[in-house]
């Protein structure tokens, strides 16, 4: 019983972790696209 319970327990933590490291990813793009959206028009008056 205990075994499954930790079992079901580290699921919990891997997938805290894995939606953690999409969350930073989903975030770095759309910072990304915020700084090229600055950046263009800047680019298209040089």
């Amino acid at each position: 019983m205990t075994a499954i319970f930790v079992i079901m327990n580290n699921n919990k933590i891997t997938n805290t972790k894995t939606h953690l490291v999409n969350l930073k990813i989903l975030y770095v793009k759309l910072t990304l696209l915020k700084l090229g959206s600055l950046v263009r028009p800047k680019i298209s008056q040089l």
